[in-house]
């Protein structure tokens, strides 16, 4: 009795045939569709998923790649799966792959050593493309070179520093003219902007997303004059290599210790910053702060907090990167999105295209406006 139900049981697995008759097609076509190889949506093609569907067929995608040349996997290396934006990409590409009925192989590694083992392991497993997000401080123009004949390769913020692949980055200069446009007509007069140090160019963790804080500096000390916002070269001055939320308190901590007898300039006239006209305060200190990501400007406000300032009606505030902590802060933080699922879409897109012609990409943010630069009526 056992073994008549074993045999039973092994023959009603459905096979790739079986599929093929009940949607009335070939089986090559089927393979085709349910693959991914086929990519038109059509009458066959929803026949074919319907049918796999009813039947419960499954498929088999480690024989499939024996049989292929491709594996419809798709490689992310990125330094940290906590980090914000590095979640947010994993689950557009997720979503995307899902919809291609393809699958997504994460790495998670920041250092030049072990984002290269990364590499390797992958191309090993024969990926379709590899999407790189990592640090940009991390070099790996070599590594890149030696794959980048064999994988697509996309990487997605830092600096470009090789063209044999394709890169997406952030629009650094409107995105700055949108913050100081948003700035300039809330009624801030001057601004600073603060990011994390030297050895920050473009981090992709503490929040910032794909935004270069180099970029992002030389946006704004070109544009500022543009919007009639002023500034300070020693108010920009960048920090150390403390956590983001402490570089934002001691900066905050330092920029407003408004000591009897600091001189000020005033009209091109040096006076005592004591005997200054409060109309020309702004001058002695900026009216607004933009920080390179969300977790500097919550140390920021902490600052503001203990000055006894106030956010937005004494100073106003705007973050990179709209995490969870921008909505969580208080008050919340008016924060330069970056679009992920658009990365994720042009990523998709970069992988099938020529690779002969790498293409370099570079998008706008969006600003959300919330409580920090909101006037209060």
């Amino acid at each position: 009795m056992s073994g008549k139900a074993t045999t039973a049981s092994a023959s009603s697995v459905p096979s790739i045939a079986n599929v093929a008759a009940v949607a009335g097609v070939s089986s090559a076509t089927v393979s085709r569709v349910l693959s991914g190889r086929r990519t038109k949506d059509d009458d066959i093609a929803r026949r074919v998923r319907e049918a796999a569907q009813r039947l419960h067929y499954e498929v088999n995608h480690a024989a499939s790649a024996l049989r292929s040349d491709t594996t419809n996997i798709i490689g992310l290396i990125a330094p940290d799966a906590g980090d914000p934006f590095v979640a947010r990409i994993v689950n557009e590409l997720s979503q995307l792959l899902s919809a291609e009925s393809k699958q997504l192989l994460l790495g998670i590694d920041s250092t030049a050593e072990s984002v290269e083992r990364q590499v390797a392991t992958m191309a090993a497993r024969q990926v379709d493309g590899l999407i790189i997000a990592v640090t940009p401080s991390v070099d790996l123009a070599e590594v890149l070179e030696r794959y980048a004949r064999r994988i697509p390769i996309v990487q997605i913020g830092g600096t470009q520093r090789l063209f044999r692949t394709s890169m997406i980055g952030m629009d650094s200069i409107a995105s700055m003219a949108e913050t100081l446009r948003h700035l300039a007509d809330s009624g801030a007069r001057s601004a600073a902007f603060i990011n994390e140090g030297p050895h920050t160019v473009g981090d992709l963790a503490n929040g910032g997303g794909a935004f270069d804080a180099i970029a992002l500096s030389a946006a704004f000390t070109a544009q500022a004059g543009n919007f009639g916002i002023f500034t300070r070269p020693e108010w920009n001055v960048a920090g150390s290599d403390a956590s983001a939320m402490r570089i934002g308190f001691d900066h905050v901590m330092r920029l407003f210790d408004m000591r009897t007898g600091d001189a000020v300039k005033t009209n091109g006239t040096t006076v005592i910053a004591e005997e200054a006209n409060e109309a020309d305060g702004f001058h002695r200190r900026p009216e607004a702060l933009i920080c390179i990501n969300d977790a500097m400007a919550l140390g920021v406000i902490h600052a503001l907090h203990t000055l006894g300032l106030r956010v937005p009606q004494d100073v106003r505030i705007v973050s990179h990167g709209d995490t969870p902590i921008a909505v969580n802060a208080m008050p919340q933080l008016t924060s330069q999105q970056p679009p992920t699922r658009q990365i994720a879409a042009e990523a998709m897109r970069l992988m099938t295209a020529d690779r002969d012609c790498p293409s370099h990409v570079f998008l706008p943010s969006r600003l959300v406006v919330r409580e920090s630069t909101r006037q209060i009526r």
